[in-house]
């Protein structure tokens, strides 16, 4: 049932707080508009300042006069209609459109001297794909002839022709009159075509449907709307062109990632076999609730954002949603063939969310943005995972820079923290208690600019847990919020006296709970408080970053069979917002912590035991991250009945202001073989048990009697009874 499948589309805005008609001076624009319809405008276009860190001026650099000149586009208008110019200098870039042109039928711009690169972007009316048209290192001075943009030289087609996991055409039906004619591989599925340069990213994406509309006999929307003609650049031009593919098919969802060779008339394929696959397990949450109105329902799927050289690229995050009829919803493929540019990379993000029975998504909405963890092909059959502290959890990009680099474009991925699933794997998301990365910011002196986020210990982000969580915000001891999203608007209007705004001096507590998590069938939660005195000189509270477990070996772990070597690892910092004069004005700088303390109990007890956490001065990452802290947990002693344990972090700086996380269950010590009293035969028998494999995942909820209908596959479990004043454990192995 085609028809019951729906893929919803959502933009992506690092450093835009909106989708807007136009370039932002630091996001990306993009259309709500039909793409089926005629004329309609499928182009996103990148920041607006892109430069290498030798290249990007000082606040001490003045900038030269403005000078004069001229542009000029020559094109077909009966085939082709002017999308707009992309300019970009040694300092910053701008967009010229139609509106610009002058009488004499120029484009007249005045604007610093220097080396330029210049974009046209035309649409075809007929749909057959996009134009480009490239000028680049051109030398703008003083009395220079006009800049010609002419698209009859855009002679060189690059078409895409990718193929799905099973090697069936990655497109959609081809629809006409409203009916499916000719049946496709992909249920319904998107596509974005996009333009990068060296130095300066990503300047366009083209976006277009897999399904194609036959029109007399004329293929007028569809994958051909991917394809673009372009100048002959030669080999030496820093312009690469990429395409991304991701839809639905019987066999899972499935994304790809195709690179032309150079800008030279080319069709750009994949191979069949080059596909990674991945089996997505996404752990129970509890929905509905009193934040999840009725009619929606828990939601997981996977999604993709651009990555060049590193950076996270603004773009479209496209989800995948899906009713329950369709099959294999749980499997992944992924595609992303070497291509003559490694700089270039898209990767994968699982998500949480929430979606109503129209199909409407709220993967990304009031208080969250990006995804994580990214994933990308690492080209050794494993998929590597990234974390990006940066971005996670955040539509802004204040975390992405800082007063020394006051660029976005650093790299904000955390090689420190990245870790790897085999390809044919079976990946469990969100089968933790997250903690909770939270930003306190102020932008000219309005609003508190709270967001928070909840991350999982594999850095999976549980969007729905924001949904309903309980939530309370006081200054001075007065509530001013008690809603998750709308704490900007009731901070400001708590401001509010006679009608001007009053100082914002006060004393803050925030409080967080978040009781939506099961681990392993346990009830989890993650208690956050945040104290923080604006009276004070240091105005923001500390800021926990990360959380990892590590076993004896260095892998990323949280249910172990030993504490030997084992330990507990978090990035955390006293992260102030501050502000420059120049580019990007806020960000946050990382300041150093007066104290980390850690703390654990046996589950559920309340009794806390010190852990004795250390900086590792050799993973410091000023920018998103800060210092590194680890902890032993040779210092776990006390005994915990279950095998799991509690966690408490608590951050102060030289201020005492003060966050402090407790996450319950946190940890586990896998038991050893046997019951309390192995000589004793246990009698499970009519009781509820559960079934835990050696990883500690629950397998199995139910009566005992019944486990033998169950199709669990060879090895050694742990049967435990659950509820009764007799508790039991014992080994169970199936051959």
């Amino acid at each position: 049932m085609k028809q019951l499948s729906c893929l919803s589309i959502t933009a992506l805005l690092l450093g835009a707080t909106a989708l807007l008609p136009a370039l932002p001076a630091n996001g990306a624009m993009t259309s709500n508009t039909n793409p089926f319809e005629k004329g309609a405008a499928s182009i996103q276009y990148g920041p607006q300042t892109k430069l290498k860190k030798a290249e990007r001026p000082t606040r001490a650099d003045e900038y030269p006069d403005d000078i004069d000149f001229k542009i000029k586009v020559d094109c077909n208008s009966s085939k082709l209609h002017l999308n707009c110019i992309l300019c970009y200098n040694e300092i910053w870039g701008f967009v010229l459109d139609e509106v610009d042109v002058e009488s004499d039928g120029y484009f007249h711009v005045s604007d610093i001297p220097g080396e330029y690169l210049f974009v046209a972007v035309f649409d075809h009316p007929d749909h057959d794909g996009s134009t480009i048209v490239v000028k680049e290192k051109v030398d703008i001075q003083e009395g220079c002839e006009p800049v010609m943009l002419d698209a009859y030289t855009a002679t060189e087609k690059i078409t895409f022709d990718a193929v799905t996991s099973d090697g069936s055409p990655f497109k959609g039906d081809i629809l006409a009159n409203d009916e499916v004619s000719v049946p496709g591989a992909i249920y319904t599925g998107y596509g974005n075509t996009e333009i990068y340069h060296q130095t300066l990213g990503q300047l366009l994406t083209c976006f277009f449907h897999l399904e194609a509309v036959d029109k007399d006999g004329v293929l007028t929307y569809g994958p051909q709307e991917g394809d673009i003609y372009i100048n002959s650049l030669g080999n030496d031009s820093e312009i690469a062109v990429v395409q991304v593919r991701l839809g639905r098919t019987e066999r899972g969802f499935e994304i790809v990632k195709m690179q032309a060779q150079g800008t030279a008339s080319q069709t750009v394929t994949n191979d069949a076999d080059s596909y990674l696959n991945l089996k997505n397990v996404f752990s129970p949450h509890n929905t509905p609730n009193s934040w999840v109105e009725a009619g929606y329902a828990a939601s997981e799927s996977m999604g993709y954002v651009s990555v060049w050289q590193g950076n996270i690229e603004e773009n479209q995050v496209l989800s995948a949603v899906y009713f329950e009829e369709q099959p294999n919803m749980d499997m992944m493929y992924m595609s992303a063939p070497p291509t003559n540019d490694p700089a270039c990379d898209f990767q994968i993000i699982p998500l949480f969310g929430t979606h109503e029975e129209s199909g409407d998504n709220d993967f990304i909405g009031r208080g969250s943005g990006l995804f994580l963890p990214f994933m990308l092909d690492n080209g050794d059959g494993r998929f590597k995972v990234l974390d990006n502290a940066a971005a996670n959890g955040f539509s802004r990009d204040e975390w992405t820079h800082s007063q020394e680099y006051i660029y976005p474009n650093i790299d904000a991925f955390n090689p420190y923290l990245e870790y790897y699933i085999p390809s044919g794997s079976e990946e469990i998301w969100g089968n933790s208690v997250p903690i909770v990365l939270a930003s306190i910011g102020y932008r000219h002196n309005t609003d508190s600019r709270l967001q928070f986020a909840f991350i999982g210990r594999k850095g999976d982000n549980r969007y729905i847990d924001n949904q309903n969580c309980k939530f309370k915000m006081t200054a001075d001891g007065e509530v001013i919020s008690e809603r998750v999203y709308y704490t900007s608007k009731d901070f400001e209007y708590w401001r509010m006296e006679g009608g001007d705004f009053r100082s914002t001096r006060a004393e803050y507590v925030i409080t967080i709970e978040d009781e939506n998590v099961i681990v392993d069938g346990i009830q989890g939660y993650n208690k956050t408080k945040i104290y923080y005195d604006t009276n004070m000189s240091s105005a923001n509270p500390p800021a926990l970053r990360s959380l990892q477990f590590r076993d004896g070996e260095g892998n990323l772990c949280d249910r172990f069979n030993s504490f030997d070597d084992a330990v507990l690892e978090f990035y955390a910092g006293d992260f102030e917002m501050g502000q420059c004069d120049y580019g990007y004005n806020y960000f946050f700088n990382y300041g150093m912590l007066n104290d980390a303390i850690a703390e654990y109990a046996p589950h559920g007890t309340d009794e806390w035991h010190s852990l004795y956490p250390e900086e590792v001065p050799e993973h410091f990452t000023e920018v998103a991250y800060g210092a590194l802290y680890r902890a032993p947990f040779s210092d776990v002693t006390a005994e915990s009945e279950d095998g799991w344990y509690d966690l408490r972090i608590k951050l102060y700086d030289t201020n005492d202001n003060y966050q402090i996380q407790e996450l319950s269950p946190a940890f586990k010590l896998n038991k050893p073989d046997g019951v309390t009293k192995p000589s004793v035969a246990v009698n499970m028998a009519g009781r509820e048990v559960e079934v835990l494999n050696m990883q500690g995942i629950n397998v199995y909820s139910g009566i005992y009697d019944n486990i033998g209908n169950m199709a669990l596959e060879p090895g050694v479990y742990i049967v435990r009874t659950v509820g009764g004043s007799n508790s039991a454990t014992k080994k169970l192995t199936i051959n």
